[in-house]
């Protein structure tokens, strides 16, 4: 039995070589005689043909002969798939269709469609060692197109385009791992364009213009992480111009100029996340300058000029928070100078000078809370009046009473009173340097009206603290907001009221007040009797 190989092959090399020399060569067919040498060939070659169908037709078949025969499906993971490559199609252990085309090694590879548990298409298109790779289209599992484009390793890469649920164009550009990254544009739906220009992982970066729904352009410039970051325009959506200068964070920041809703010029300056910072110069509707100067925080802030809408100067000098504050120039609707001195929380305060329509000084000395403040010139020295307020146009020595030396300023409308030494009533200035400011009396229309307003002030700025005392504390041991009602200076008191004569106290000093009516038609400052 070892030996039979070499028997068939003796005996098939016996039959094959010698011619047939007899009729025992042959074999009869009916009337026919056939060579039993050719009768061996051909056995030799259909054995031949028979192991190469089953080789390549049966265990290997082309993709369309596998097709016919249900030999191209295979179970996903399953050791057969591994092996295979060519045209097939992937299914899982139920029998549902996962994928259908080329395979390599068992791995998409080529061209194919990957498909979802309910049969929907989720992608078709190239692949490459079970990744999509290459051109392709993905879906989602409403068949509705997500992704049309370039892929690499399972990710958008290179140039594609994305879409919203209905079908609108949302992105056309490059990808760069799986992101928008490069030149692209974003559309709105309806294939309204949003934006055009670079991104950087999914984000606005760098140069771009960003576009309301409407067509008209909101921003041209520069972009970093969504944000405007850089030099850059902002525009209302009815196209008129918002901003143009320096972004960070999207907030405005350092050199810009802004603009009104009619597009017209509101401020140009220095930003500071958002607000106006550092020198700028603010515009009235009309194009006339209204601020000039330095700001903070969005407030004037530092030296400025403040200018009204007619062009007059209203405020020269230093700004706290908005406010006057520290020394300045204030001026009067019709741009003449009112006052020239100290401020504090907008108010004149401190040393200053107060001028009349003419441009003369009416008031200098101390004021507080926006009023000359006449208890300032109590206990003064004569020559300490004299350096204040000049000359005076009379001066008299009293004897009613008490003896006193009269210095009557008649273009300030004042008179002050000094207590003499009965030994010493010489009335000049010169030789009284021990007398001092007992008593001013006011007679000037202008400053009785000034000082009746200030009184009034003080007398609703007491009953404001009066009635916020009542209120309920707050959680800081602070009573309701009588805090912020709080007069600067001791709150006002009437002291007594005797036929048309009032008399009020405002801490040490007394004010006497007679009225004309509803008008005081003179006052008088003293120190409070004791």
């Amino acid at each position: 039995m070892k030996n039979w190989p070499r028997t068939v092959q003796s005996k098939v090399e016996s039959m094959l070589k010698p011619k047939e020399q007899s009729l025992k060569d042959y074999v009869r067919f009916g009337r026919r005689y056939v060579s039993k040498r050719l009768i061996l060939i051909i056995m030799i070659l259909a054995l031949a043909l028979g192991v190469l169908a089953y080789q390549y037709l049966y265990l290997n078949p082309p993709a369309f002969l596998r097709e016919l025969l249900g030999r191209n499906v295979f179970v996903e993971n399953s050791q057969e798939i591994v092996k295979y490559s060519g045209y097939g199609k992937v299914v899982d252990e139920n029998g549902v269709l996962l994928y259908e085309g080329d395979l390599k090694n068992g791995k998409f590879t080529g061209t194919g469609t990957i498909f979802g548990h309910n049969g929907e298409v989720l992608y078709k298109g190239e692949m490459k060692d079970g990744n999509k790779h290459g051109n392709g289209e993905s879906y989602n599992g409403l068949g509705e197109i997500v992704y049309k484009g370039s892929f690499a390793d399972d990710l958008y890469n290179g140039e594609g385009t994305t879409y919203y649920t209905n079908g609108d164009m949302r992105y056309t550009g490059n990808f760069k791992h799986g992101k928008m990254s490069g030149d692209g544009t974003m559309y709105f739906q309806q294939g309204k364009l949003m934006y055009k220009g670079l991104f950087v992982e999914d984000k606005y970066a760098g140069k771009g213009t960003e576009y309301f729904f409407n067509g008209q352009v909101k921003y041209d410039g520069m972009f970093l992480d969504n944000a405007y970051e850089g030099e850059g325009k902002l525009f209302a959506e009815n196209g008129k111009k918002v901003f143009e200068g320096t972004f960070s964070g999207g907030d405005y920041q350092g050199a810009g100029k802004l603009y009104d809703k009619a597009g017209k010029l509101l401020f140009e300056g220095g930003f500071k996340e958002g607000q106006y910072n550092g020198d700028g110069k603010e515009y009235y509707s009309n194009g006339l300058v209204k601020y000039e100067g330095q700001y903070a925080a969005g407030k004037f802030h530092g030296v400025g000029t403040l200018t009204t809408e007619k062009g007059k100067p209203q405020y020269v000098g230093s700004f706290v928070e908005g406010k006057y504050d520290g020394e300045g120039e204030l001026f009067t609707a019709e741009g003449t100078l009112r006052y020239k001195g100290q401020f504090q929380a907008g108010r004149e305060s401190g040393q200053g000078e107060r001028y009349n329509a003419k441009g003369m000084v009416v008031f200098k000395g101390q004021f507080q809370d926006g009023y000359p403040f006449y208890p300032g010139f109590l206990d003064l020295a004569p020559q300490k009046v004299e350096e204040l307020l000049g000359k005076a146009t009379d001066v008299r020595i009293s004897e009613q009473g008490v003896p006193a030396l009269e210095m009557v300023y008649a273009g300030n409308n004042m008179l002050f009173r000094f207590e003499l030494d009965p030994a010493n009533l010489d009335p000049d200035p010169e030789k009284q340097k021990e007398a001092k400011v007992t008593s001013i009396q006011l007679w000037g229309s202008e400053q009785l009206a000034e000082l009746q307003q200030m009184l009034k002030e003080k007398q609703e700025a007491a009953t404001k603290t009066t009635s916020g005392a009542a209120s309920p504390t707050s959680p800081g041991g602070k009573t309701g907001d009588a805090s912020k009602d709080q007069p600067t200076s001791p709150p006002l008191k009437l002291v007594r009221e005797s036929g048309n004569v009032k008399v009020y106290a405002i801490g040490d000093d007394w004010y006497y007040c007679s009225y004309n009516g509803k008008v005081i038609a003179r006052a008088e400052i003293a120190k409070a009797i004791k």
